[in-house]
């Protein structure tokens, strides 16, 4: 798919212009960000996503969530995962990297499994993205896909915080306990 897009940006002389969305402020704590992590929108790369195209999103386990499609940098977890009325895939994320969290846009990274080339023939020329696996989602301030915006955020409570670490650390106590016994039966 992607050389054939990039065939037809050359026949129609078409470039891709990134759009860059200002950070916002920095934050002293993780935040929960609500957002449209895709839409049915056509892109700057020329794709569109048709809705609902990542299938049961809700009983799937949910992807990872990274720093510019950084596989190295995960940087808080994808709570929540839906579609709105039209198939825009809605997310709920809570980030902890204090960089990513600044980010306004999101940005996806999919398995494509079926597609077809919509108006090949004309500068408005498309791929229409039917079917996909949803790999990560990533927090960026360059999206391909600039309407993939945060709606929302807000800060996590401190209460949220403590309780999370304290449920690591006792996951981390059971599996210790867990070795000790299996040491000594």
């Amino acid at each position: 798919m992607r050389v054939e897009l990039a065939r037809l940006r050359r026949t129609h002389n078409i470039t891709v212009a990134p759009v860059t969305i200002a950070l916002s402020p920095p934050t002293g704590r993780a935040q929960i960000l609500h957002g449209l992590a895709s839409t049915t929108d056509i892109d700057l790369q020329h794709t569109k996503l048709r809705g609902w195209a990542f299938g049961a999103v809700h009983r799937q386990p949910p992807p990872r969530l990274l720093y510019k499609h950084d596989a190295t940098r995960e940087v808080g977890t994808i709570d929540h995962l839906a579609y709105d009325a039209s198939g825009a895939l809605m997310i709920t994320a809570t980030v902890t990297c204090p960089l990513a969290r600044r980010c306004n846009a999101f940005s996806i990274g999919a398995n494509v499994r079926d597609y077809e080339i919509i108006n090949a023939d004309t500068p408005g020329f498309y791929a229409l993205i039917r079917q996909a696996t949803l790999d990560e989602i990533s927090l960026t301030d360059i999206p391909a896909n600039p309407a993939a915006r945060v709606t929302a955020r807000r800060d996590v409570s401190a209460h949220a915080e403590f309780y999370t670490h304290a449920q690591s650390h006792i996951a981390h106590l059971q599996k210790l306990v867990t070795l000790i016994q299996g040491a000594h039966p």
